[in-house]
């Protein structure tokens, strides 16, 4: 299998989002998909509208994720490759994806309603927004979908014994005997 640069993956995936991904290959864009799917789910049932401007803002994280994965993929030797190319495999991924999309977007939400006060004249409570209010709601943003994104893992590697989420716990690159047990 021939190499694939991480940085054309994350121009792709910074300009096409998840559609970007398909230049890893197409079970990573249908998971990325997924999990943007379940991203905006999740936000609405938390009563986070998801406004224009935001559907933008989460395309760094794309970015981050297809250089991430297409790096892991060119650590893999011998037949790990096909291994890599998976549905379990692109289900971790996009697992770790749902995070950082969660994060930013809550980031990018507090630094928004930290500015809105300090423009509209509230200083103080403006900067506690940005102080204190941006750097929690990442973290409960973290929390809430990383327990989301584990019971996710948790499923995949109990349905597909020897899968292991190399994603969010690197160890060593893959090879044809450990793939899938990184």
């Amino acid at each position: 299998m021939t190499p694939k640069s991480p940085h054309i993956a994350a121009v792709l995936s910074l300009l096409f989002g998840p559609l970007g991904f398909l230049y890893i290959g197409w079970k990573f864009a249908v998971c990325g998909f997924s999990a943007i799917v379940l991203f905006v789910a999740a936000d609405w049932l938390i009563g986070l509208p998801i406004a224009t401007p935001g559907r933008y803002i989460i395309l760094p994280v794309f970015a981050w994720k297809g250089a991430t994965i297409t790096a892991l993929l060119n650590k893999c030797k011998g037949d790990a490759p096909r291994q890599f190319h998976t549905f379990p495999m692109a289900i971790l991924a996009s697992t770790d994806l749902l995070v950082g999309l969660a994060m930013c977007f809550a980031g990018a939400v507090a630094v928004y309603e930290g500015a809105s006060r300090i423009r509209n004249g509230e200083t103080g409570e403006g900067l506690a927004v940005l102080a204190l209010g941006a750097p929690i709601a990442i973290q409960i943003a973290g929390l809430i979908f990383d327990i989301i994104a584990s019971t996710i893992d948790s499923w995949v590697m109990s349905h597909f014994p020897g899968t292991k989420n190399i994603f969010r716990h690197k160890s060593r690159p893959l090879t044809g005997r450990n793939a899938g047990k990184a």
